[in-house]
């Protein structure tokens, strides 16, 4: 699933009204979308074996999985993707832009 498809599918809790409420809602959006995707991408392997191969402790990887995180680190996560073979590929898009994505298509 895309980042655009993930926030169609909760584009409920996104509020348009103020500039600040938008932006925290789409950067926890972010954070709850690398959460789902972690998962994903990990398949069979368990959290003990992404942490070893990313240089991390697994409570590291169970506190991104499982908390309510609303920061994650780019090198932490650039170390996962490793991991996991993937790349990080980091989008600047203006609100606006994404908004109409999501509310428009």
């Amino acid at each position: 699933m895309s980042f655009k498809d993930f926030l169609k599918s909760h584009n409920d809790v996104i509020p348009t009204t103020s500039r600040d409420e938008t932006l925290d809602a789409l950067n926890s959006a972010a954070i709850a979308y690398i959460k789902s995707q972690l998962r994903v991408m990990r398949g069979t392997r368990n959290q003990a074996e992404i942490a070893e191969a990313a240089g991390l402790r697994q409570p590291a990887i169970s506190r991104i999985e499982n908390s309510d995180i609303t920061r994650l680190s780019l090198p932490s996560l650039q170390m996962i993707a490793a991991a996991l073979d993937c790349v990080v590929v980091i989008e600047l898009k203006p609100r606006a832009e994404i908004l109409a994505e999501i509310h428009d298509e």
